[in-house]
């Protein structure tokens, strides 16, 4: 089977249908069209069915699709396979290259270019996966591997010996992969200490951890179909096999990144050969836009410096510190907080049918400091599957509040939703673009407090405005480091310059160096989507509404920002 539109394994979020748009009939066929629409079922198919995660994560019932079930395993993680991987889609490339696109439906045409673009991008990763596509690392397969296990959805007896399948697989997934990085390693792809150091303590912790036998038997005790014995014995099974053959699998992890040399320089990818290409390729790739680095350090060099100032007007012209201590929100819990938010949509965003969802705490061994909430997403054919994960040491709800709006109502949950209720067709669940869909979430995210009409229109302003700096200001800064390679003491001068506080220079180096435009597609894409804003605001003027331009951007869907931009012009012509 090939697996061509992701080569590593990721949870997919999926975007929403595109707005219609018609091209010049007398060059449209309908028999392209329609074997267009034949390779588009084909594909997506070929790809649900490449790998077994992605065929459980995508489809909870695929035999109502006469789906062929893949064989239970993680796939494979050797450099042939990323190799193969690479040249299946060169070949998908070819073939998609053979149908006329203009003879294609406006539709088509744009899910044509999408395909394009991905199929380019996985294509050009053959350029660094050798010098930079270590297997282990933050967000990556030591994570992704527990991350999939606690997330995986046990509905039936059929899941639970799954999962026991794939657990008695580790071994063999993470010796692959060990062997890859040690091959890496010999070509001359290097760790530096502070990725040493992340790996080892990631994998540590879970080697104390029992977060693999509590999520089992949380879900276990749902399945009203097995009696007591079948659950014992079950729940007997997985500890074996965590015992035998998960952990062991992370005690080879440590022994590896013990073993490897540690790079003599320590610094950025600006540091590091080919490193500035990669860099930027990184940042097309997680952002959806194609920008030049020079060119992006100047956009959001000129973002800092108007929202820092417009932050201070705003922070002096009314009393921001009392009402923060003071502030009250409609709610002391998560759950209630996007009940609430859920309710605050009807002036500003179109309305969809009644969602069904439920919000869970993370177990606290699961628990990072990296991340207060995140949103599950459901299979195609089973959209209540709702769920919204938070950690339980963020306690903070005013910062809270925000994050729930970013994963629940309006972010993810209501995008994905609003997507689900228009129809979108299945091969966009395999489509993705992480810098629009974030980019959303974080220009609904930041607003939350002003779309929950929460304390005065000052403090809405003020916690917008402090959302953006964070974010943009933290995107300086890696920006500099990975491409014109700014040390410590450069942020220090910046965050001096700016009157900041520079104590934090040294972290936020390190915090750079560790995760090159891990943060891109929440700072860049929301200023992708807050720059459409303002074009439709400025070329609509009094004919602008909110409402429109979001029903606008939604029905572009979370797509590379070339199509959405199309969209948005298109939506300007329509409403002069």
């Amino acid at each position: 089977m090939k697996k061509l539109l992701q080569i590593f394994l990721v949870l997919c979020t999926s975007f929403s249908l595109f707005a219609c748009n018609q091209t010049d009939e007398s060059r449209e066929n309908p028999e392209t069209q329609a074997q267009f629409e034949t390779y588009l079922d084909e594909l997506f198919e070929e790809e649900v069915g490449a790998d077994f995660l992605t065929f459980h994560y995508t489809l909870a019932n695929p035999e109502e699709k006469g789906y062929e079930k893949p064989a239970v395993n993680w796939g494979s993680l050797t450099l042939e396979s990323t190799k193969q991987a690479i040249e299946d889609s060169k070949e998908e490339l070819d073939q998609l290259h053979e149908f006329e696109k203009e003879e294609l439906t406006g539709d088509q045409q744009k899910i044509y270019r999408l395909l394009e673009i991905q199929l380019e991008y996985n294509i050009e990763y053959e350029n660094y996966y050798m010098d930079y596509g270590f297997c282990f690392g933050e967000n990556k397969v030591n994570d992704n591997l527990i991350t999939n296990l606690t997330e995986y959805r046990i509905s039936n007896k059929e899941d639970v010996e799954d999962f026991i399948t794939l657990l008695n697989d580790v071994d063999r997934y993470i010796s692959e992969g060990i062997e890859a990085t040690r091959e890496m390693a010999d070509n001359g792809n290097i760790q530096k200490e502070s990725e040493k150091e992340a790996i080892l303590e990631q994998c540590r912790n879970f080697l104390e951890s029992e977060e693999i036998e509590k999520y089992f038997h949380n879900e276990v005790m749902q399945l009203e179909e097995l009696s007591d014995a079948e659950r014992s014995d079950y729940e007997n099974q997985v500890t074996e096999a965590v015992a035998n053959n998960v952990k062991p699998a992370y005690e080879k992890i440590i022994a590896l990144y013990e073993e490897l040399p540690v790079a003599d320089n320590q610094g950025s990818l600006a540091e590091r050969e080919n490193g500035k290409e990669y860099f930027e390729y990184l940042l097309k790739t997680q952002v959806g836009k194609e920008r030049s680095v020079d060119e992006w350090i100047k956009i959001v060099e000129e973002e800092v410096d108007d929202t820092i100032y417009s932050w201070i007007n705003v922070m002096f012209s009314s009393d921001i510190d009392a009402e923060l201590e003071n502030i009250e929100l409609p709610a002391d819990n998560a759950e209630d907080l996007v009940h609430y938010l859920e309710g605050c949509l009807d002036e500003e965003f179109p309305a969809i049918d009644q969602v069904t969802y439920r919000v869970d705490y993370l177990d606290a061994t699961v628990a990072n400091d990296l991340v207060s909430a995140y949103y599950v997403i459901p299979p195609i054919d089973a959209p209540d599957l709702n769920v919204i994960k938070v950690n339980p040491s963020n306690t903070d709800l005013v910062d809270l509040f925000s994050t729930l709006a970013h994963e629940g109502f309006p972010g993810h949950l209501y995008q994905n939703n609003y997507a689900v209720q228009n129809d979108q067709p299945d091969i966009y669940y395999l489509l993705d673009n992480l810098g629009s869909s974030e980019g959303w979430a974080e220009y609904v995210g930041m607003d939350a407090y002003r779309i929950g009409n929460i304390g005065s229109e000052d403090f809405q302003e003020y916690m917008r405005l402090y959302s953006y700096l964070n974010r943009m200001l933290n995107e300086y800064i890696g920006l500099q480091v990975n491409y014109n390679g700014w040390q410590s003491e450069d942020i220090a001068n910046y965050l001096e310059e700016m009157g900041l506080v520079s104590d934090i220079a040294q972290a936020l180096y390190e915090d750079a160096v560790l995760r090159p435009a891990m943060y891109a597609p929440y700072s860049l894409g929301t200023y992708e989507v807050l720059s459409l804003r303002e074009e439709a605001e400025d070329a609509l003027g009094d004919n602008f509404d909110a409402l429109s331009f979001n029903q606008a951007l939604l029905d572009a869907g979370t797509v590379h920002f070339e199509i959405i931009e199309q969209e948005i012009d298109e939506y300007i012509e329509n409403n002069k």
